[in-house]
């Protein structure tokens, strides 16, 4: 692929450190953070997925700070995909929806751009007195329509390579109790409860990852 040069100083200015490790790679797969990374590595990994693909996992420093890596990749060709938890949808910093931001760090056109911000403002519209909207899917107070209506907008917004988890957060993947500790459960913990029935209880973390990897290598 063609490379532009920038000065270096004005990147690393502007750029993640990780991100700037990743300007030779074939994909990149960012994540909110270190712990989110530490996880989604470990199962990529496990299920030997990527195996021809040099990547890389990235962890920022929260969901505001995923797209800031975007113009990066997009400039060295490099094909990537970000994950984010459900809130995503629902998030807001000084009155502009974390969606919006998003899609306009991304290279894609008006039309699609539009069509989500309709449909994740449509989801967050109808959940915004929900108790535990949070929860994504998996929010008790949710209509059988309304289930379907996240269904459709998560799969809109794979197409676009980014992935939000449909349950919730991180360790809403393995049921792990929140309780467990100031900052409720390790990424260790969660990766090794993950393991040990990822091909049963926890296969939507599976299909999960498998997805993101059919996107990054362009598998439909």
């Amino acid at each position: 692929r063609s490379i532009r040069f920038v000065q270096g100083s004005k990147i690393q200015k502007t750029i993640h450190s990780s991100v700037l490790q990743s300007a030779f790679l074939d994909a990149v797969i960012v994540t909110e953070g270190v712990g989110d990374k530490y996880v989604y590595e470990g199962v990529f990994h496990y299920n030997n997925l990527l195996q021809d693909t040099s990547y890389q996992v990235i962890g920022m420093s929260g969901k505001e700070t995923i797209a800031q890596s975007f113009y990066f990749f997009d400039l060295l060709g490099i094909k990537y995909s970000a994950i984010y938890d459900f809130d995503f949808l629902l998030s807001r910093k000084r009155n502009i929806k974390t969606v919006e931001k998003c899609l306009n760090k991304k290279q894609i056109n008006k039309t699609t751009k539009d069509n989500l911000l309709h449909i994740s403002s449509e989801i967050s519209s109808f959940m915004n007195g929900m108790k535990e909207k949070k929860r994504g899917l998996n929010c008790p107070e949710l209509s059988n329509l309304q289930r379907q209506k996240i269904k459709n907008c998560l799969n809109s917004f794979a197409r676009e390579g980014i992935f939000i988890s449909p349950i919730g957060e991180l360790e809403d993947w393995v049921n792990v109790n929140k309780n467990m500790g100031k900052d409720g459960a390790s990424p260790e913990i969660i990766l090794r409860k993950y393991k040990n029935r990822s091909r049963s209880a926890y296969m939507s973390l599976t299909n999960f990852v498998t997805d993101i990897t059919k996107y990054i290598e362009g598998v439909d």
